[in-house]
């Protein structure tokens, strides 16, 4: 029994015919579009994505990897660049700069 269906599958592998080409090939895109639909659930909001960004805390550390302040979204102010002094940027960028190891 099971070398006759064996020996049938083969028999289309190495014959195959207009319908079985015809749905070979449409199964690829059907299978693809049977994929992302069973993503769509479980697929993050945007609004998520960007919650999660800004929920991690900013960490000021020093040299020896001791937390100095951690700044939570509640106590956060953006602001541009030049707001910034020019001594908390040079030490930020420098700090982070030997940290790398660079």
């Amino acid at each position: 029994m099971t070398a006759l269906l064996i020996a049938a599958t083969w028999h289309g592998v190495r014959h195959p015919t207009r319908r079985g080409v015809v749905l070979t090939i449409a199964a690829v895109p059907a299978l693809s579009l049977a994929y992302t639909l069973a993503l769509i659930p479980f697929t993050p909001r945007l609004g998520d994505i960007r919650k999660a960004r800004v929920d991690r805390p900013a960490l000021i550390l020093s040299a020896d990897c001791t937390m100095l302040a951690e700044f939570k979204p509640v106590n956060r102010e953006w602001v541009t660049l030049n707001q910034i002094s020019p001594h908390a940027f040079k030490a930020f960028v420098y700090g982070a700069t030997f940290a790398d190891g660079a």
